[in-house]
């Protein structure tokens, strides 16, 4: 479980451990007995977007009108984001959700949480 302050932004979710860091993807948590909360990697923060890959990209597109210059940066934008996000060694949420997470663990006492996907599990870490 990680809980922390990042540039003013509380986060909460799950971060891979271990020597070799591994994307995390979508997790759900539960504390005590509360409604499981759902935490999917898109709502992961981005820490960063490798800007090198980006502008690398830039030199294949730049003689393009303009219109389809955007278009396309535009989509390259988001795809480097989604993988990023997908890849990512942790999975968290930030604002008013991450804010009613932590309310319940400061009253709780135990915290179940799973991944979704492929390499499913339930962790108790109460």
């Amino acid at each position: 479980m990680i809980g922390a302050v990042v540039n003013g932004d509380i986060r909460v979710g799950i971060k891979s451990a271990g020597k070799y860091k591994i994307p995390v993807g979508g997790i759900q948590l539960r504390i005590d007995s509360n409604k499981a909360w759902t935490i999917s990697s898109s709502e992961t923060p981005l820490d960063y977007v490798p800007a090198g890959a980006l502008n690398i990209m830039a030199q294949h597109y730049q003689n393009l009108p303009e219109e389809n210059r955007q278009l396309i940066q535009d989509a390259y934008k988001t795809t480097m984001e989604a993988t990023s996000r997908a890849i990512s060694p942790f999975t968290a949420t930030t604002g008013e959700k991450a804010t009613k997470i932590l309310q319940e663990m400061l009253v709780g006492k135990n915290i179940k949480y799973r991944t979704i996907g492929l390499n499913s599990g339930i962790y108790n870490a109460g």
